[in-house]
């Protein structure tokens, strides 16, 4: 099996997580070679919670959003020599049991992004349901987008696809970004179900956060073409 030689990191945003981290980190540490924290600005613990359980720690001295936390990990695994790259929340809402199923479609060579899709039941929040599906037709209507959940924080890549996927985006609006660069550099993907967990104090898109993410991606679109070389 390919996974046995290839070098797979899992990279963890965290932000005053202490209560779950622990779990989180041991559970992706089975079925990755190194697991990376990222820890942005927390207030509480979570960064030696995170040391304790056996990850690398990398911490922002102040909170810089999810975007900037993904790529501050995605970048710090490259460096560690990362052929694989899974990301993975860190309250706990993903089942790292999954990683296996999520990498094993990177293996057979078809793919090179693999997005875990929540399934769009009535476990999820009703906001997130309706949060989602404007995303998900906003996204499809601006760029072609297949991604159908496009605000999934479980997902793997290729490193070598790194210089296409590679995102600027520092708050929320990193997942919509990298749906974008998907659609817009025709990468290989593929939407596979997960299993999702909703805690009652999940901290997921509100409305608010759907609303300035589609007024984002119509930036993102305007800049492609041409009508705002500095947005």
């Amino acid at each position: 099996m390919e996974s046995e030689c290839v070098k797979i990191i899992g990279v963890i945003p965290a932000y005053n997580e202490e209560k779950r981290i622990a779990t989180v980190v041991a559970e992706v540490r089975k079925y990755c070679s190194e697991v990376i924290v990222v820890n942005d600005g927390s207030a509480d613990s979570t960064a030696d919670v995170a040391r304790e359980a056996g990850a690398l720690v990398v911490s922002h001295s102040v909170n810089m959003g999810l975007g900037f936390s993904l790529r501050t990990g995605a970048e710090t695994a490259l460096k560690r020599g990362a052929e694989i790259i899974v990301t993975i929340d860190g309250d706990g809402q993903h089942d790292a049991s999954e990683i296996p199923r999520v990498v094993a479609e990177l293996e057979n060579g078809q793919f090179e992004v693999v997005i875990g899709g929540r399934p769009n039941n009535a476990e999820m929040p009703f906001y997130k349901q309706l949060g989602n599906q404007f995303i998900y037709w906003s996204e499809r209507a601006l760029f072609g987008s297949l991604v159908v959940d496009t605000q999934s924080g479980f997902r793997a890549f290729r490193a070598s696809v790194w210089p296409r996927l590679v995102w600027r985006s520092r708050g929320y609006s990193v997942s919509s970004e990298i749906v974008k660069n998907i659609a817009t550099h025709k990468l290989k993907f593929v939407e596979i179900p997960v299993k999702t967990i909703y805690h009652d104090d999940y901290k997921g898109t509100r409305i608010m956060d759907g609303v300035k993410i589609v007024a984002q991606m119509v930036r993102w679109k305007v800049k492609d073409l041409g009508g705002n070389p500095n947005g």
